[in-house]
């Protein structure tokens, strides 16, 4: 697993999102792995969510349910379909 989605990963879970995001990003700009980029951007659209950036975590919602259909990424398609789905209720 990409190093720098694990320090964004450990850096999110204690809360420091500013951080964390910066790192997160870091890893998705840097990554070839497909698997990979399907789980970052899932994870990205979840705290951008709670951060109530919307418009930006469909960007990543998309990039899921368009890519995650090719790989056994089940757990991140039903992510990002259920904050899809969360956002539209909310307009």
């Amino acid at each position: 697993m990409n190093q720098k989605f694990i320090k964004a990963l450990m850096l999110l879970d204690r809360g420091k999102y500013d951080k964390g995001e910066e790192s997160l990003k870091a890893a998705i700009s840097e990554s070839d792995n497909p698997v990979e980029l399907i789980q970052m951007n899932a994870c990205y659209a979840e705290l951008l969510c709670e951060l109530e950036r919307f418009e930006e975590s469909l960007v990543c919602t998309d990039y899921v349910i368009e890519n995650a259909e090719n790989y056994d990424c089940i757990q991140e398609l039903e992510t990002a379909r259920e904050i899809k789905i969360f956002i539209e209720d909310m307009k």
